[in-house]
């Protein structure tokens, strides 16, 4: 008895000790770290204290701690965002067929590059770059869910690197396209792709400029027109998703500027409107229908805009309009300054030229322009490469296809000065068996396998019906009548 008496205060003191400490250091800390707070030196200091021996304190909740994330959108965080794109990212594999053995008759495959896609619909349907797939012999798809199918080659359009895929599946996760004339300069954006074989990567970054040109594109055709942002894109994120807050489409990864050959905090997407332009032309078409203005153009310079009497730098100058081309047809004429079209401020180059290429031949657009020091309205109704103000029927897109020719019937003029009816030869596709048997642009078309060809749906419904190979006459037109005959020999796709 006595003993506990002696060592009751002791209890008693060490007990008092134990409230007043869960009193003023717990449940009125002033860290209030059982309530959410939004005062960034209190996220600091939790912070810091993690760091150190554990101490009976509680952490934030998951849901709190993102509210105050310096990376959120309002009030959420980009998990939605992430959750709706990386099932649609795909992994793209493709691969080059090698002959061995005696006299090459074994094939082997060997992969040559990686990159990504984006399901664009639920069918199957995967856009992509061009660069990615270029020269594949087999390309295989990897899905979010670990399924693989081989894919086959819709379409592509080197003028804006795109590519269109198929894969034979349906009920696929895909993303919705958003308007890209709405994001912003400072706007949240994910990059989603597969870097260095990193499947399902999500970077975030902000949108840095728009419009950008960085000149990776060749070709009198091509368009640079890119969304810049700081999301990392390293190799392997090519033809990968850029998405908004809210997980939709606004851009289609391609390129980034670095001098180490890996991301250095500039990347390039090619903006989703031109995307879905590009894609559905190659799934209804097979080819890009492209809507030509028919000018060459310059940006303004201080002491052109002086000369022409303009308010300002904005617009683009047109230095020349080709004849019977829609712009020369719509009224407009050297040194005019196009700062609208179809209401929307034209400012450089890049802007004109991807608005241009979301349109088809024979759409009418509103166009507004300096002439001397005063603004003036004209309407345009655009042309094809040939003149045409309707788009390409699909057969004869196909038979571009199987033979990489694309034709079109002679002038009268040409018929006159070359004395000969046939398909005239606009381009020749680069990695078509024309091209590697040396077919070049400018060569007419009089026979196909000793049938007589007289104008350019003579040679499609010949490409479309042959299969195998074909044997073409022909002359290249040049000043006065042909005098040599040629003729070429290449296989069918």
């Amino acid at each position: 008895m006595n003993l506990i008496k002696k060592l009751l205060p002791s209890l008693l003191s060490a007990l008092l000790a134990i409230i007043l400490y869960r009193f003023f250091f717990e449940e009125h800390s002033f860290f209030n770290t059982n309530r959410p707070s939004n005062n960034p030196s209190a996220i600091w200091e939790k912070s810091r204290r993690e760091t150190l021996p554990p101490l009976p304190i509680k952490p934030y909740p998951e849901a709190e701690e993102s509210r105050t994330s310096p990376h959120s959108s309002g009030n959420e965080s980009f998990r939605l965002a992430a959750a709706q794109s990386r099932p649609a990212v795909v992994h793209i594999k493709t691969f080059l067929y090698t002959s061995t053995g005696w006299f090459h008759g074994k094939k082997t495959e060997e992969e040559t590059g990686k990159g990504s896609g984006v399901l664009i619909s639920q069918d199957g349907y995967i856009a992509t770059n061009y660069h990615v797939i270029e020269g594949a012999d087999r390309i295989e798809i990897a899905l979010n869910d670990k399924r693989h199918f081989d894919a086959q080659v819709i379409g592509y359009d080197k003028n804006t690197d795109l590519a269109l895929l198929k894969v034979k599946a349906d009920s696929l996760p895909y993303l919705h396209f958003a308007n890209s004339d709405s994001l912003q300069v400072g706007d949240w954006v994910l990059a989603v792709g597969n870097p260095f074989n990193l499947s399902s990567t999500v970077t975030l970054g902000i949108v840095s400029a728009k419009a950008r040109n960085i000149d990776i594109l060749d070709g009198s055709y091509s368009v640079e027109s890119f969304i810049q942002t700081d999301a990392a894109v390293n190799p392997g994120n090519s033809g990968g998703a850029l998405v908004n807050a809210a997980g939709e489409l606004v851009g289609i990864n391609t390129a980034i500027l670095t001098r180490s050959g890996q991301y250095e905090g500039y990347s390039f997407a090619i903006p989703s409107n031109l995307v879905r332009k590009v894609i559905y032309d190659l799934r209804e078409y097979g080819s890009v229908q492209r809507g030509i203005l028919g000018v060459s153009i310059s940006e303004v310079l201080p002491e052109t805009a002086k000369e022409l009497d303009l308010p300002g730098l904005s617009g683009v100058l047109i230095t020349s309009v080709s004849e019977n081309s829609a712009a020369e047809e719509a009224g407009l004429k050297e040194g005019d300054v196009i700062v609208s079209i179809a209401g929307k401020s034209i400012n450089s180059i890049p802007e004109l030229q991807e608005l241009v290429a979301r349109q088809r031949p024979g759409d009418v657009i509103d166009l507004e322009y300096y002439r001397e020091g005063q603004k003036q309205r004209t309407t345009v109704i655009l042309k094809n490469r040939f003149g045409e103000q309707t788009p390409q029927p699909p057969q004869y897109l196909q038979a571009v296809r199987r033979s990489g020719l694309e034709l079109r019937d002679l002038k009268e003029e040409e018929v006159l000065r070359l004395k000969v009816r046939g398909a005239y030869v606009v381009s020749v596709r680069q990695d078509s068996p024309a091209a590697a048997a040396h077919l070049e642009p400018g060569y007419v078309i009089t026979h196909i396998n000793k049938t007589r060809v007289r104008a350019a749906e003579q040679a499609v419904k010949i490409f479309l019906e042959t299969e195998g190979s074909v044997i073409l006459r022909g002359y290249y037109a040049r000043d006065g009548h042909p005098a040599e005959e040629y003729f070429y020999q290449f296989d069918l796709f």
